[in-house]
């Protein structure tokens, strides 16, 4: 048992710990704790907390004085309607113990996962005077289960999806063939858009599978001397047709021979994510599209920025913009894109960052010179 448990197990077995001889040195104890710790008293009206621990105030930015006074739901939000709640007010009814997991918010309005044991204090004649809670934040963790809950199911998926794709392209290619062929012009010009809608339906799915299976891939290649340049512009080739057909000026501005080492179609895979999420942010732009990309030497670092004027991030969700399934687009997206980016910059020991207004949003990215 470690010295945080011993600690907590001493007031636990010894709740007298807490008169008033005792006061200063029970918070000394507690503030000791890396733990968040509360302590709340059952028999006054709402259960108030009474006491909060330095950790606590570290974890959820509280200070003890907000904290003191109110009940812990005031951690939850807007968010009280969580299925742990009925095992919490159980456990309070029984007087027993228990842990749960419930999302909570910080004081700047940062969601956690925090795990709560509860605890009944009792005095020597066995009447209950105190809860003790222990909090964790869990975010971590509940992020790293989610992340490889996703890598399981997209090393299935990727190969379903492929095998599904296959083909498509070719029958895709005999329909064209065949409404070329049609007399009917209203009737043809109908199908042709309908056919495009499938194409562009098809290119989504692909870019999914793709990132899937950069996602889930547990071997890559080995990583080489790479040109930043080279590797921006096989990445541009494939939305040339993109760029012209919604009017997207495209503009690179770069210095030469800037290198690094890295897994060069990986890097291909990062620029291609930036190019599609802008791209498609511009298209809800009405004039002026442009997007501009910037690559300079900054010291040891080089530095990758993709400019768009497009109207920017909602920022209802540009805290979770890099997490898997958030989408970061209002028009549609695939949730996944800048999830598998960051990825990529994480596996290069770099750095993506953002920034956004209505008048548009620069992602950049930061990665050690060769």
């Amino acid at each position: 048992m470690n010295y945080e448990n011993l600690l907590l197990d001493s007031i636990i077995n010894i709740p007298d710990t807490l008169n008033s001889n005792n006061v200063e040195m029970f918070e000394s104890i507690m503030n000791m704790v890396q733990a968040a710790i509360i302590l709340v008293d059952p028999n006054a009206k709402d259960m108030p907390i009474v006491f909060v621990n330095d950790a606590f105030v570290k974890m959820t930015g509280y200070s003890k004085e907000d904290a003191i006074g109110k009940n812990a739901r005031f951690l939850q939000g807007d968010f009280q309607n969580q299925t742990p709640k009925m095992e919490l007010k159980k456990a309070i009814s029984e007087q027993k113990s228990c842990e749960i997991e419930f999302k909570n918010y910080a004081k700047d309005g940062r969601a956690f996962y925090n795990l709560l044991n509860i605890t009944p204090l009792f005095d020597k004649e066995g009447k209950l005077i105190y809860y003790i809670g222990v909090q964790f934040d869990i975010t971590n963790s509940i992020e790293y289960r989610k992340i490889t809950t996703i890598k399981r199911l997209s090393e299935g998926l990727t190969h379903e999806i492929n095998t599904a794709m296959a083909p498509l392209k070719g029958h895709m290619e005999m329909l064209q063939y065949d409404i070329e062929a049609i007399d009917d012009e209203k009737t043809k010009e109908y199908m042709l858009d309908s056919l495009q809608s499938i194409q562009k339906s098809k290119k989504i799915i692909e870019e999914i599978s793709s990132s899937l299976h950069y996602f889930s891939s547990t071997e890559h290649e080995d990583t080489q001397e790479v040109d930043i340049l080279e590797t921006i512009n096989s990445s541009i080739i494939e939305y040339e047709e993109k760029l012209k057909l919604n009017e997207i000026s495209l503009k690179i501005e770069s210095e030469e021979n800037i290198t690094t080492h890295s897994e060069r179609d990986a890097l291909i895979h990062l620029w291609s994510i930036l190019l599609d999420n802008s791209i498609d942010a511009l298209i809800e732009t009405q004039t002026n599209r442009a997007i501009t990309i910037v690559v300079k030497k900054i010291k040891n670092t080089i530095q990758v920025t993709y400019k768009d004027n497009a109207k920017g991030i909602n920022p209802e969700i540009q805290g979770d913009i890099f997490k898997a399934l958030t989408k970061s687009k209002d028009y549609g997206g695939k949730g996944i894109g800048l999830f598998v980016a960051k990825a990529i910059v994480d596996n290069n020991n770099g750095n993506i960052s953002f920034t956004t207004s209505q008048k548009g949003t620069n992602f950049t990215i930061e990665l050690q010179i060769s």
